[in-house]
């Protein structure tokens, strides 16, 4: 529930330490991204800060991606997608999605999981 998300005390440590290749997204804007996804998309951390989550999505398939944010914010329960992100130097990187709601810095967010797919 909404409730039990509020009360969820994100862990920005043992996520970095996990090393999963994650991020944090407020509002739209990166705020944190673990070690293995900078070294996943090429990009230094202060690079990615505050920066667009939709720009490192492929232009064909931002769409798509745009539509499942559209739905998940009209209530409907979705946990993840699958698309293809852009690297700093243009490679393409198809990728599984999962979203978690966090909160951040008192703030609704979402802590993003990106894994390679294959």
């Amino acid at each position: 529930t909404i409730h039990e998300a509020a009360e969820t005390t994100f862990n920005l440590d043992a996520l970095l330490e996990e090393d999963a290749p994650a991020v944090v997204v407020k509002k739209g804007a990166i705020q944190e991204a673990t070690p293995a996804f900078l070294s996943m998309v090429g990009y230094e951390r202060s690079e990615l800060t505050n920066k667009n989550f939709f720009s490192l999505i492929s232009a064909e398939e931002l769409m798509t991606v745009k539509q499942y944010y559209l739905d998940r914010l009209k209530g409907r329960e979705l946990s993840g997608y699958e698309t293809v992100i852009l690297t700093k130097d243009e490679q393409l990187i198809p990728v599984k999605v999962r979203l978690n709601p966090i909160v951040w810095n008192g703030e609704k967010a979402d802590l993003i999981f990106v894994e390679k797919k294959g």
